[in-house]
């Protein structure tokens, strides 16, 4: 018999899509559970080679995918050794990460480490709750190549969407990241 292990039903489309099974080998063969051999196929085309379809575990990056909503998987494992197999399916569904719809900041400018400033992010999702994260970098680092490569992190995911704070001289360019719970993030900035 094949059996898939507990498994997060809703996927972020910037993650990966995985899942396992578990099989044995029938009573009457001489495999072990080594021998076993596996065979995935997806309900949705996809064009990467450097997917493995022959484990236990299935592991997809959801954006090769390139689809939303339902994705059907399914697995045979094949017992040589009893000349028998077995089928097992499961869906997922891969989600678009959140929105952010607007990011402000309140007054635009005013005297640095004297003016309290108001950081405020409104996002959208469908999977809730939201956090939120903010952050900011200088004309003199240049953009971040990754959310982690900002100047300053002035919070961590939270699920509070406003920040009232004190901001160091300079013009900076404010970052606010959304975070759903099955994972999609998504980010904006203002200059």
């Amino acid at each position: 018999s094949v059996q898939f292990r507990p498994h997060t039903p809703f996927m972020s489309v910037l993650g990966d899509v995985e899942a396992t099974v578990d099989a044995f080998p029938s009573s009457s063969s001489s495999t072990s559970v080594g021998g076993l051999t596996y065979a995935w196929a997806l309900s949705v085309v996809y064009n990467d080679d450097s997917v493995d379809l022959s484990k236990a575990t299935l592991r997809v990056p959801a954006s090769v995918l390139r689809t939303l909503g339902p994705v059907v998987l399914n697995v045979t494992v094949t017992d040589q050794g009893a000349a028998a197999s077995a089928s097992a399916s499961t869906t997922v569904f891969i989600a678009p990460p959140p929105s952010i719809d607007l990011i402000a900041v309140t007054p635009m400018r005013g005297a640095a480490y004297d003016q309290t400033f108001d950081i405020t992010a409104l996002a959208s999702g469908k999977y809730t709750p939201l956090q939120y994260r903010f952050a900011y970098y200088t004309n003199e680092t240049g953009p971040p190549t990754s959310p982690a490569a900002v100047s300053a992190l002035l919070s961590s995911f939270a699920a509070r969407n406003r920040l009232r704070l004190t901001l160091p001289p300079g013009n900076l360019t404010i970052v606010a990241e959304v975070k759903d719970v099955i994972g999609g993030v998504q980010t904006a900035v203002l200059d």
